[in-house]
């Protein structure tokens, strides 16, 4: 099942109750992804990318690599809430780089 626009889209309660039950699973130089168990039929993806990771464009598609690669590896269906936490050397990181965290994040017990 294809969960379309929902697979970033959270509440502001659901945020903060996100981010008091996950756990680290990735931390690299620029990124920082966490997982916790879905609490819906499907996984999502909440991408934080503060401004001073670089200009409006470059966390645009550092934000849209995510989600592409989130939406066409099909991860959601793994059933993870997960946080991508970006930072200043995640707008260098290619394409590739980022597919191998999130596969790592969302594959490790």
């Amino acid at each position: 099942m294809w969960p379309g626009k929902k697979i970033s889209s959270f509440t502001r309660q659901e945020v903060s109750q996100l981010f008091a039950r996950v756990s680290p699973k990735v931390k690299v130089s620029g990124l920082r992804i966490l997982r916790a168990p879905a609490t819906l039929e499907f996984g999502r993806i909440l991408i934080v990318t503060p401004r001073r990771v670089g200009t409006a464009p470059e966390r645009n598609l550092v934000r849209r690599r995510i989600k592409s690669i989130f939406r066409e590896q099909k991860l959601y269906q793994r059933r993870y809430d997960c946080i991508a936490l970006v930072g200043r050397d995640a707008t260098a990181m290619s394409y590739q780089e980022l597919l191998r965290y999130l596969l790592l994040a969302l594959t490790c017990a």
